[in-house]
């Protein structure tokens, strides 16, 4: 005899890792900031988790906001991810992948969806990839990109499991956003 279920597998959390380089600046901060408001509302309706990670060069600080299920300060949190830019020289995902791999290690933060917000210019380092996409596969969690305002998805792929090009929140491909 089998047993099989048709409930459907529950989400994890969601880590939002965005760039707040110089080239971030103006609408696809704007953007950017719509992106992770989005996620954050449906993190809060299928209570899930949510962690926000803003991040620019490889000297910068990665500024990690996080909101736990049923988290009170939602609101002071939203506006603290909204009001954030870090206006960096330059962009390294490297610091971001590091932490959001560090942050899906912990038991909590199994199955989790990363998404990479950004306009996705900057090369990886190949060993931090590999170590990256080795823990993807052992901790079950995907990855998206989310290029902001640009066609070079070079980088993305390599990272993500999936695209969603933003140009326009109303698009068809930015409901996909919905699905994550």
């Amino acid at each position: 005899m089998s047993l099989k279920g048709t409930e459907k597998q529950g989400k994890g959390p969601i880590i939002a890792c965005c760039d707040n380089s110089r080239s971030m600046a103006g609408d696809r901060e704007i953007w950017s900031k719509a992106v992770i408001l989005a996620l954050l509302e449906i993190a809060t309706m299928q209570k899930r988790a949510f962690v926000c990670m803003h991040f620019g060069g490889r000297l910068d600080e990665l500024k990690v906001i996080e909101v736990a299920i049923g988290d009170k300060n939602i609101l002071t949190k939203a506006v603290e991810i909204a009001e954030f830019f870090l206006d960096s020289d330059g962009t390294a995902f490297e610091p971001a992948q590091k932490k959001a791999a560090e942050t899906v290690a912990s038991q909590a933060y199994q199955k989790a969806d990363v998404v990479f917000i950004t306009e996705g210019q900057a090369p990886l380092a190949q060993k931090s990839l590999a170590d990256f996409l080795d823990l993807k596969r052992k901790r079950e969690f995907r990855v998206f990109g989310v290029p902001i305002q640009s066609r070079d998805t070079s980088t993305l792929k390599e990272l993500r499991d999936e695209i969603i090009q933003v140009y326009e929140l109303i698009d068809a491909e930015a409901e996909q956003l919905l699905e994550i």
